[in-house]
């Protein structure tokens, strides 16, 4: 899968048609209060659960995470199957920044533009699909494989869940005492089993340190908007040890900026432009476990209905230890 950038971290790209990676995540919900009861993804019964506040929010088009002005990512749909004991998420990213894409005829090697209407921004979506059986207590985590899609990755769909379900607030009791809560999401990546196993064949060449734009004291009458300001550092290390220390070096230096994205060129012309916290660790970040998968129809870039190859190849790994 070869891959371009069309606009500021918004990577659209010429995908293959018939396979993608899945990468392996954990999905938990925890209470902020720790003497509260957690949310489940899908209770027993008539209690409270995570699928009924995001069908509410995707509902009322209130599941979205704000990258920038007009580039949204949003969740679309939520598809609960019990019997087969699966959730499947749909996610959407449209940006207005990213450039149209162009066709080239295969003989006589023109080109020709995608035209794009007013109001049309160029989108990809991607499938999050979480095993509904719990894997450990007290508080519920789900296995989950994640459509890998350039643009559309782990923090994004992460903030998507986190800011939803956190606007859910629920009571409990506290020495008889009737206070109010609200879930915590975690969305953590499966790590390779090692580090130098993971980084085979795969190098990152540099990362951007990133943090929002300051205008303070400057008079312009609401006509001059902040940009994020951004600081690219090329990493020359190339042992998989030296690369993590490098990294974990620059996040502890990073005072002054809120967020470092680390660009990561894997093997088969596939890169990753990931977003590592001050508070993570690169490793644990960085390298998840991915498996590639293949189908018999052709992939759309971006979908509204969910992919059914997709689901059956979802089914098959979780049928399989991690």
């Amino acid at each position: 899968m070869k891959s371009f950038f069309l606009g500021e971290d918004f990577e659209l790209a010429l995908i293959d048609k018939f396979s993608r990676y899945f990468v392996r995540h954990h999905l938990s919900f925890r209470p902020y209060h720790q003497k509260a009861a957690p949310l489940e993804l899908v209770a027993d019964g008539e209690e409270v659960d995570v699928q009924t506040v995001l069908q509410k929010a995707i509902k009322n088009d209130g599941a979205i995470f704000d990258v920038r002005i007009d580039d949204q990512v949003r969740l679309t749909k939520l598809d609960v199957r019990e019997k087969d004991n699966i959730a499947i998420f749909l996610f959407r990213r449209s940006d207005p920044a990213a450039g149209a894409q162009v066709l080239e005829n295969r003989r006589t090697r023109k080109l020709r533009p995608v035209e794009i209407g007013t109001d049309e921004y160029p989108a990809v979506s991607a499938h999050l699909f979480v095993q509904l059986k719990k894997q450990r207590l007290p508080n519920p985590t789900y296995r989950a494989l994640m459509e890998e899609v350039p643009g559309l990755g782990r923090t994004y769909m992460h903030n998507v869940l986190r800011n939803t379900v956190r606007q859910f607030k629920y009571s409990f009791r506290d020495k008889k005492e009737e206070k109010e809560t609200y879930s915590i999401v975690g969305f953590d990546g499966v790590p390779s089993d090692t580090v130098g196993s993971a980084l085979k064949g795969s190098e990152v060449p540099y990362v951007e340190l990133v943090r929002p734009g300051q205008i303070a004291g400057l008079d312009t009458g609401g006509l001059v908007e902040p940009r994020e300001q951004r600081m690219k550092l090329m990493i020359r290390a190339d042992k998989p040890h030296q690369v993590i220390q490098t990294l974990n070096r620059i996040k502890d230096w990073m005072v002054d900026w809120s967020e470092m994205r680390v660009r990561l060129d894997l093997p088969e012309d596939r890169s990753r432009l990931i977003s590592i916290a001050r508070t993570q660790d690169a490793k644990d970040v960085l390298f998840v476990r991915s498996i590639p998968v293949t189908t018999k129809k052709p992939l759309a870039t971006c979908t509204d209905v969910v992919n059914e190859e997709l689901v059956e190849n979802a089914q098959d790994l979780f049928a399989k230890k991690d």
